[in-house]
């Protein structure tokens, strides 16, 4: 899939490194809604990020790839406040990730990406609410 032109203004006015962490983030993200079965997935722009969301109801919440004021050298993966998410994987994570309170996970970019805690993340996201249906 190739950005949209918004989308990729978007992922440009990122600092480099930051831009490079976030397009690896991305085919991550499209590679496992597919593997998931989660797919198909609308990349649009939330808030000024990319977002990447399920276009079947139901699925998934949406990811979006930003920085904050606070953290601008920091690459975002975030998801809706209002999911457990952010809790529950904090809870199950032994590794030392960054997390952003209840919103996301912050990636040095100058770091290699933390790709099982990564990977399992985005996955857990994708199928978010299809998930949690199925577990009651």
């Amino acid at each position: 899939m190739t950005p949209q032109a918004d989308v990729s203004a978007a992922i440009n006015a990122f600092p480099p490194a930051v831009r490079d962490c976030h397009l690896r983030v991305r085919d991550m993200i499209l590679s496992l809604a597919e593997d998931l079965g989660a797919g198909p997935l609308e990349e649009t722009l939330k808030w000024g990020q990319p977002a990447y969301l399920n276009t079947t109801r139901k699925t998934g919440t949406t990811l979006r790839l930003g920085v904050t004021s606070e953290t601008p050298a920091r690459a975002g993966v975030y998801v809706h406040c209002q999911t457990t998410l952010v809790r529950d994987f904090r809870l199950r994570q032994d590794e030392a990730l960054a997390f952003d309170g209840n919103r996301g996970l912050l990636l040095d970019p100058e770091q290699p990406l933390p790709e099982g805690p990564l990977r399992a993340f985005i996955s857990q996201a994708l199928t978010y609410h299809r998930d949690k249906k199925a577990n009651g």
